[in-house]
């Protein structure tokens, strides 16, 4: 027969679990710091949400760090292209199919390029891509990355 001692063990072991997990797995122990103000808790919450796909998600984690204008965002740049990325993403848009496209086009005629481009884009996705467009073009570089880029 078990001692008290190792019932009163199993007990509290079971008690910590139902509390860490909620009882029914819909909240866990630590939700309390999933929803703070505190700007690192909220980038990472956004890079959890963007490795999970859940890009709306991360939006909106982004939006309370760098405010919902894209042409005036009140975050560092790095901040500013995450959520670029975020928009992109909640676009539907992938570089590798873009890649993929042009590999195999054949076809060199610019337009052959825009409709590759255009049929991977679903036209109500356009707003989200020009918030990234936006944010990306307003992260401030300096002389010798915009040197860097025009060699590229």
């Amino acid at each position: 027969m078990p001692s008290s001692k190792m019932l009163i063990g199993l007990v509290l072991i079971a008690v910590v679990v139902m509390g860490a997990d909620g009882g029914c797995g819909q909240s866990n122990l630590f939700e309390g710091f999933q929803d703070s103000d505190d700007p690192a808790i909220q980038l990472e919450n956004a890079k959890v949400a963007i490795d999970e796909g859940d890009y709306a998600e991360a939006i909106a984690w982004l939006e309370r760090l760098c405010g919902t204008d894209p042409a005036a965002p009140t975050c560092d740049n790095a901040t500013a292209a995450l959520l670029a990325s975020a928009h992109m993403g909640q676009a539907g848009f992938n570089a590798f199919d873009l890649l993929a496209q042009v590999e195999n086009l054949d076809s060199t005629d610019p337009s052959a390029l825009y409709d590759a481009f255009a049929a991977l884009i679903d036209p109500a996705a356009l707003a989200d891509l020009g918030a990234a467009i936006t944010l990306l073009e307003g992260i401030a570089r300096s002389s010798e990355e915009d040197l860097l880029l025009a060699m590229a």
